[in-house]
């Protein structure tokens, strides 16, 4: 027999466990080559470069153009960079939504602009010409390096799934149509203060004297 049913209802009934299926992994790079990292947030907006210099424990420095000029927070960066170049999920949600309001999507709460750079990979044509040459004892030419490819992908965060504080938010790619679930702890790291909060750095043992100094007197 044949059977007719809504096409809308099927699809819905079929897409959802079809989701469950997906992989998690959501942004997979090496996190050696990002080479800058934008932070868009309601109040201000953060744009920070790698340098070439390095700290005392070996890690290249970050500096902020935006919204002041300064060296950035290396560590809370590097957390960053770090949860976006293997981001796994929650779950997903759904796929194309006709409506981005429910999920806050459409006017995110926070943006999160990562830049890389990548090697070009080789197309099978080229792999087998290069088989060929090696099995057929050519004398192999010098590599030559491949082109660097550079690439931006745009983390959206959304609204809470739920009320509270540790709750996952939604979540999507700029460059994707599907909507997920995103950790918390992710999302306090994305949150993070990138200006470095510390004003100064010394030993407590070498401190020889304290003034404190008020509007009618003053306390050494």
């Amino acid at each position: 027999p044949v059977y007719t049913i809504p096409t809308a209802e099927f699809y819905d009934k079929i897409e959802t466990p079809l989701l469950s299926f997906r992989d998690r992994l959501v942004c997979d790079f090496n996190k050696d080559l990002v080479r800058k990292l934008v932070v868009e947030k309601p109040d201000r907006t953060y744009v920070c470069d790698i340098t070439n210099r390095r700290d005392e424990e070996g890690q290249f420095l970050w500096e902020i153009s935006k919204p002041v000029q300064t060296t950035a927070d290396t560590n809370a960066i590097n957390q960053i960079v770090w949860d976006m170049s293997f981001l796994k999920i929650d779950s997903y949600v759904t796929k194309a939504p006709a409506d981005l309001k429910p999920f806050g999507l459409h006017d995110p709460r926070i943006k999160v602009s990562v830049t890389y750079e990548k090697a070009a990979e080789e197309s099978p044509q080229e792999q087998g010409k290069k088989m060929k040459e090696e099995n057929a004892g050519t004398a192999a030419k010098p590599k030559e390096p491949l082109e660097k490819i550079v690439e931006t992908r745009t983390l959206l965060i959304g609204n809470k799934v739920k009320e509270g504080d540790k709750v996952s938010s939604y979540g999507m790619f700029a460059d994707s149509d599907l909507v997920f679930e995103i950790s918390w702890p992710k999302i306090n790291n994305l949150d993070a203060e990138l200006v470095p909060t510390r004003i100064l750095n010394f030993e407590r043992v070498d401190v020889k004297a304290l003034t404190l100094n008020y509007n009618e007197r003053t306390i050494s």
